[in-house]
């Protein structure tokens, strides 16, 4: 092996210039003057999950919500708050109540809603109400910020979130979250939020958004737009 490496090096200096240049990469990404330079411009490359950039800075869903979506929300509040909580019942939309078989389901309702409907889950969202529609949303916007700074290697992944316990943008700023300092090098959140319908009504007439959606607009869709903290 090492008489294979000298005899490319004796070969010629292509592959000694490609070594150099990976090893000398490696250490550019790992300064950290270059890796915050790169952070800092994130924004304006990056566009928020499933959504579509039609205006500067402004994003709109490229379909509708899914079911699916909506029963990863309920799979997270059972997990973290349990299926007792407020929280987890406050979420629970008409097509899962009025399934439930009996009380033996208790504790296993998302689960069991799941298995009914599995054709049904790329199906867009529909019967939850516009509280439910807010709360999902500002918990997307959580889920999302939380996997950016996962991403960037900023925040450890916590999979042993629980009530008490677990990630929010308000939290992890506040320092209450794991007792965490903030890094302020993501300094831009992508802030989903609900459209109004005259909002809705100016976005489906736009060029953009008509030649890039997946579906047309029948359901549930967020708007995102970056916010710098502390704005």
């Amino acid at each position: 092996m090492i008489f294979d490496l000298g005899f490319m090096i004796w070969k010629g200096n292509t592959v000694v210039c490609l070594i150099i240049g990976v090893i000398s990469h490696f250490l550019l990404i790992s300064c950290s003057p270059y890796r915050q330079s790169k952070i800092a411009e994130y924004h304006e490359r990056l566009v928020p999950p499933n959504c579509i950039e039609i205006s500067d800075n402004y994003f709109v869903d490229k379909s509708d919500i899914k079911n699916i979506d909506y029963l990863e929300f309920m799979f997270w509040n059972e997990r973290i708050f349990g299926y007792n909580s407020q929280e987890y019942q406050s979420i629970l939309p008409d097509s899962v109540k009025k399934h439930i078989p009996d009380s033996t389901y208790a504790g296993m309702l998302t689960r069991f809603y799941a298995g009914i409907m599995p054709e049904t889950l790329e199906l867009p969202l529909s019967n939850i109400s516009d509280q439910q529609f807010r709360l999902y949303t500002a918990w997307r916007t959580d889920r999302v910020y939380e996997m950016m700074l996962s991403r960037f290697s900023i925040l450890d992944y916590d999979t042993a979130q629980k009530a008490g316990h677990y990630f929010t943008i308000e939290y992890y700023y506040n320092g209450i979250y794991s007792g965490s300092i903030p890094d302020t090098i993501l300094a831009y959140i992508p802030i989903y939020s609900i459209p109004a319908q005259e909002e809705i009504l100016v976005i489906k007439q736009n060029k953009t958004f008509n030649r890039k959606i997946k579906s047309p607009w029948t359901g549930y869709r967020n708007v995102c737009r970056w916010e710098r903290i502390g704005k």
